[in-house]
């Protein structure tokens, strides 16, 4: 398969409705949520997949689940995945940001580094998407980025993978009331 065929999700970019267990989501299932179609969040990935294939480059610390193109570039990277600097700088951003992808300098080249299996959103998260926004806002170009790091955030709120304590503690209290004037139903 060429990377170029890859171009539309592979499950026709329909999102669930709700994730049961947010610690259970595969890194697919994530970007499957946090980018339906029409973003190419999903066709970043599966273009990727198919490089990383191919990829030479093995990075021995790495794990074994690890998708890795070393390149000399953003630039690069983009012009193997075919897609525009543009899609791609603000991919690999959104991606750092929700600890999918990570870059490092090896033998002169840039590895971009994509973890899959087991979703593990980092706890800087909501902070990490925040800063992309903030930057974003000061560059007034980048409205269609500013965008979708909205949405993307918005949808890490829905689907539970920002921590959200206060809402945890209103559930707990809300059930407690519940289960007071049940208590109190009971007793009349």
């Amino acid at each position: 398969m060429s990377i170029h065929e890859v171009e539309e999700p592979p499950s026709g970019g329909t999102a669930l409705v709700s994730i049961h267990d947010s610690t259970e989501l595969r890194v697919d299932q994530v970007i499957e949520h946090l980018f339906p179609w029409p973003t190419q969040g999903q066709t970043f990935l599966a273009r990727f997949k198919v490089r990383a294939s191919s990829e030479r480059c093995v990075l021995p610390d790495e794990p074994a689940n690890a998708l890795i193109i070393c390149t000399k570039s953003i630039v690069t990277l983009g012009e193997l995945l075919g897609l525009s600097y543009d899609t791609t700088q603000k991919y690999v951003a959104l991606f750092r940001a929700l600890g999918l992808l990570r870059q490092r300098k090896f033998m002169g080249q840039i590895a971009f580094i994509f973890l899959l299996g087991i979703y593990h959103p980092p706890h800087t998260l909501e902070a990490n998407l925040d800063y992309l926004l903030q930057r974003s806002k000061t560059k007034k170009s980048r409205t269609k980025f500013h965008k979708l790091v909205q949405d993307v955030k918005q949808r890490c709120l829905i689907y539970g993978l920002i921590d959200q304590e206060w809402i945890s503690a209103l559930r707990v209290c809300l059930q407690e009331m519940l289960c007071y004037r049940i208590y109190l139903g009971c007793q009349v």
